[in-house]
């Protein structure tokens, strides 16, 4: 995990006053200024890399419809190729077949000649299409071969059909006068050209996808290139992450342990004072006895010692140990029993409470016992406290701990006694008494619902139990 830089330690160091007085909250300034440290450090790489695959991606883009362009134009020129060889052969076909049938009389020469004609028209639409998307020149020399080729066509016809009326010296001195020959010849040469001039852009197209080919390749590694960048990206800011949120726990963790360490200073503080009031009360109930003063001194120690017993298990246990809820319980509440069991009404099933719910729940216990012992059930002769609990078990298994703190046989509250009690109880900022209760409830993933009747307090405590 990478270390902190020294500016940030220099703000954590200048926040930990805030946190010795439990001022500093969730998300405070040193990890608001490491998450934007990081935040604009993942931003300024990540931009760079998107501008970089943006730039791939267009270059990759131009490369492939220049390619797809070239390929198009080589099958074109291949077409004109075809349509080239094709137009050649045919002319000499009419021509073999005009020259038979001149030299023979046998109109079976026709034949060769008539099919060298019905295909001659959809090369020549061809050679049209192919003046289409030709330069100047190659538009000349094709208007040039289209016209040598209406002129012998012409010429072929003429003197075939000389032949078939029977003028057939004359057919042969229109042949003599090698008119058909020349354009013959002339037509060759065209046609010549423009193969020549087609194999040009041909290899020339090659050439052009051979260069964007080898373009291509080095594109292709620069994006796996930026690829490996990317998750190098990745995976430092999942690093980076994980340091924060490293970090962000070892705060949140001084914070609890601060805020720990306070509540345990104040607790002290309030156990002490009502250890000395547990002690006095002890000392008054005592005194009401008609005994000797050995046996009244004996019963003081007796119940001191319970006391501290008492104290002992609201400390909870050892990190790694268990303890029965009833035990708990039964330490808490055996100097307030006054020697009379029955003062004190335990019920329940076998339920351990893991080591970090001991101490909240002795907290708890402890706190309504001396509340009980000073104002309610058990600072009366009579009074009786009944401690109910029962774990139920959801579908889902988890496990819930209900436990009823029920007084009776104190001293009876007025309704509107009881109002003013409920509602001092639920005010936000009540005794410290009733905070530290709340907290130990909140401590076990609890809470508590309190009641004042007329018979009685009523305290309900629901939590999870792991």
């Amino acid at each position: 995990m990478p270390a902190i830089s020294q500016g940030e330690r220099g703000q954590a160091d200048r926040l930990l006053p805030e946190l010795d007085a439990g001022t500093a909250r969730p998300g405070t300034r040193i990890e608001r200024a490491v998450a934007r440290y990081l935040h604009g450090s993942m931003t300024r790489v990540l931009v760079v890399v998107s501008s970089l695959f943006v730039a791939i991606f267009l270059l990759m883009a131009q490369t492939v419809i220049a390619q797809r362009q070239a390929r198009q134009g080589v099958m074109l020129q291949d077409e004109s190729m075809l349509s080239l060889n094709g137009l050649m052969e045919i002319m000499l076909d009419a021509e073999t077949g005009q020259r038979g049938f001149l030299l023979t009389g046998n109109g079976a020469y026709l034949e060769p000649y008539q099919q060298a004609k019905l295909k001659l028209d959809p090369q020549v639409g061809a050679l049209e299409r192919m003046g289409e998307r030709s330069s100047d020149d190659e538009q000349q020399h094709i208007a040039r071969a289209q016209q040598l080729i209406r002129a012998k066509i012409d010429e072929m016809d003429r003197t075939i059909e000389l032949a078939r009326a029977g003028m057939m010296p004359s057919a042969i001195a229109l042949v003599q006068t090698n008119t058909g020959q020349r354009d013959m010849g002339e037509l060759r040469g065209e046609l010549d050209w423009l193969r020549n001039d087609e194999a040009m852009q041909r290899q020339t197209a090659f050439d052009r996808v051979q260069a964007l080919e080898s373009r291509l390749l080095p594109l292709v590694a620069l994006l796996g290139l930026g690829l490996v960048v990317l998750v190098i990206v990745a995976l430092r800011g999942e690093r980076h992450r994980a340091w924060a949120e490293a970090e962000a726990r070892q705060f949140a963790a001084l914070r609890a342990a601060n805020a720990q360490t306070q509540l345990l200073a104040r607790e002290l503080n309030h156990r002490v004072k009502n250890l000395f009031s547990v002690v006095l009360s002890i000392i008054t109930i005592s005194a009401r006895k008609q005994a000797p003063t050995t046996e009244i001194l004996d019963d003081i120690r007796s119940r001191v010692h319970a006391l501290s017993l008492a104290h002992s298990s609201s400390q909870g246990s050892g990190a790694d140990e268990n303890c029965q809820l009833a035990d708990v319980i039964t330490n808490i509440m055996r100097p307030y029993a006054d020697g009379h069991p029955d003062r004190v009404r335990l019920s329940g099933p076998s339920a351990e409470l893991p080591a970090r719910m001991i101490t909240p729940m002795g907290l708890l216990i402890h706190e309504l016992a001396t509340n009980a012992s000073k104002y309610g059930a058990l600072s009366v002769e009579f009074g009786v406290v009944e401690i109910v609990w029962q774990v139920d078990m959801a579908a889902s298994g988890e496990r819930t701990l209900q436990l009823s703190w029920i007084e009776s046989g104190g001293p009876r509250l007025s309704p509107d006694g009881a109002a003013a009690a409920l509602d001092k109880a639920l005010l936000p900022k009540g005794g410290f008494g009733s905070r530290l209760t709340a907290m130990a409830a909140q401590q076990m993933g609890g809470a508590l619902i309190r009641e004042w009747p007329e018979t009685g307090a009523t305290v309900q405590l629901v939590c999870p139990l792991p």
